[in-house]
């Protein structure tokens, strides 16, 4: 599931939802939570919301007292997850990650060949 259709979330008597594991981009929690008035647990973890996104949802989720949280004491994400707030969310790209990654070869490789030639130096000079 990728979009929440907030028309269809009619239910008043509902007090737990599981929205988990899905690809979801977005929540509006208020308006989620206009349609769920009781709702006390709403799980979300394992979705494809920004960090930003999620915490603005969690903040919404603090004021109506609403639990997010997995509360077993076993939680772990999974290895390409991370907890943010007690939520496991998909770990974000970092931008230019693959250029940095090249750059600082290069760096290092620049750094290694001018300490060959400083220690080749060193030798010449020693020898003299």
């Amino acid at each position: 599931m990728t979009i929440l259709n907030y028309s269809t979330l009619q239910l008043p008597s509902l007090k737990v939802l599981n929205i988990g594991h899905n690809a979801l981009r977005t929540i509006d929690a208020a308006q989620l939570l206009l349609g769920l008035p009781k709702l006390q647990v709403l799980r979300l973890s394992h979705n494809k919301l920004s960090h930003e996104s999620l915490r603005s949802v969690l903040e919404i989720l603090r004021q109506r007292n609403v639990s997010y949280r997995d509360e077993s004491s076993k939680v772990s994400c999974y290895y390409d997850s991370e907890q943010i707030e007690g939520v496991c969310m998909e770990r974000q790209p970092t931008v230019g990650g693959r250029v940095k990654v090249v750059l600082l070869s290069i760096l290092s490789m620049l750094i290694a060949t001018l300490f060959v030639l400083l220690m080749y130096w060193v030798y010449v000079f020693m020898n003299k």
